[in-house]
């Protein structure tokens, strides 16, 4: 048997532990938004998201975004309009081209997005209209527990 090397010597604490977070649906017309909880880190790995728009006739064109307390900082967007009355899947992962699959537009965002506590994770569309509707959002990551 040879040598291992690489990730498989790491412990799964060093890893982090994986787990998906299921923010709340947000009120229409509104962003969602998800908090990094005290003494925990973030690796985010994967977001995904349901867009319902509404009969209101506007180009949406949703991204992603993380607060780190100074501002927000656009770290995701689609490369795509969604329009008025349609429903549409958005998957943002790790460095991933642009692509529309069976319906799910496909975003990246960059290498290594670790948020601190109190960090915060979010949508930000340009256009939303007021009966727009985020649904189905599902974040994963990789999370650490951190001494304060």
């Amino acid at each position: 048997m040879g040598e291992r090397t690489g990730w498989e010597h790491q412990t799964p604490i060093e890893l982090g532990i994986p787990e998906i977070i299921r923010p709340a649906n947000p009120a229409l017309g509104a962003e969602w938004t998800q908090t990094v909880p005290a003494n925990t880190v973030w690796l985010i790995l994967l977001v995904r998201f349901r867009l319902v728009t509404s009969v209101t006739a506007a180009q949406r064109q949703p991204s992603i975004a993380i607060n780190d307390g100074s501002g927000l900082v656009e770290v995701g967007q689609p490369g795509s309009l969604q329009t008025a009355s349609l429903t549409r899947d958005y998957s943002y992962q790790e460095n991933a081209p642009f692509t529309i699959v069976g319906g799910e537009i496909m975003g990246s965002f960059p290498s290594r997005v670790y948020l601190l506590p109190g960090w915060i994770i979010q949508s930000t569309t340009a256009n939303i209209q007021v009966d727009d509707q985020f649904s189905a959002i599902q974040i994963y990551l990789h999370r650490w527990l951190v001494s304060s």
